[in-house]
């Protein structure tokens, strides 16, 4: 079984700002009506106290600033769905997330991060999570696939195509004997490139072995259209 590595590249992003106005003096003027909050590329090494006056906010953007961690105080942002802290010097994942029971994206790619902690699965509304050019294992996608099952995880920036990425993942919990995530990440390599032989080649194995005979030799025939050269092998050993 040919397991391909992928060589990823990671995006580099040019911020514009207008310096026209103050978005924090303008949203102090109604406080109470704010919901989303750009402080973006303004060269913060603190969140403004000002902030955690917006009760109702849902949306932060903290991104190319030089923060270093996050306060306490952003605890008080009960309503933050959204919270974008790209671009920064975080080293350590700020545990005051843990207490953000409505974040369901957060956004925190280009910094110094070297693990996930488990504790991220507090955050148990979380629909993504971004977090590409950090200094992370790589296989750190396998705990976070673990603790974020429900989890849409960035953690590469990629050009090109990234279904070799998902194929090895497919692998690793082929081998690991968890058919289910294994045809998860199978099918999401051939969603992003349909010519992927060896992911048909592989699901058809776990669907034949699993029971569904003619759903793997149906893969085993599309992979064999793929070019797969080990198709006409496992179609005369499982399908006859």
């Amino acid at each position: 079984m040919n397991i391909f590595v992928n060589t990823f590249a990671f995006l580099n992003l040019l911020f514009l700002f207008s310096c026209s106005s103050d978005p924090l003096q303008e949203a102090l003027k109604n406080p109470d009506m704010t919901t989303s909050l750009n402080l973006s590329g303004k060269g913060l090494t603190a969140i403004p106290v000002e902030v955690y006056q917006l009760k109702n906010l849902q949306e932060l953007n903290l991104n190319n600033n030089q923060l270093k961690d996050l306060p306490e105080d952003l605890s008080k942002l009960k309503n933050l769905q959204i919270l974008k802290v790209g671009w920064n010097q975080f080293t350590e994942f700020p545990k005051v997330l843990y207490q953000l029971p409505e974040l369901k994206l957060l956004e925190i790619p280009c910094n110094e991060l070297t693990q996930i902690p488990i504790e991220t699965a507090k955050i148990t509304k979380l629909k993504e999570f971004v977090l590409y050019g950090n200094k992370l294992p790589d296989d750190e996608w396998i705990l976070l696939d673990s603790i974020l099952p429900n989890t849409s995880v960035s953690y590469y920036a990629v050009i090109g195509n990234i279904s070799g990425f998902y194929f090895n993942k497919a692998v690793y919990y082929h081998q690991k004997g968890n058919a289910q995530n294994a045809l998860k990440w199978y099918n999401a390599a051939i969603n992003e490139d349909p010519n992927y032989a060896n992911s048909y080649l592989n699901k058809g194995l776990i669907l034949v072995q699993s029971g569904d005979k003619n759903g793997g030799c149906n893969d085993f025939q599309i992979a064999k259209q793929k070019g797969a050269k080990e198709a006409d092998q496992f179609i005369a050993t499982y399908c006859r």
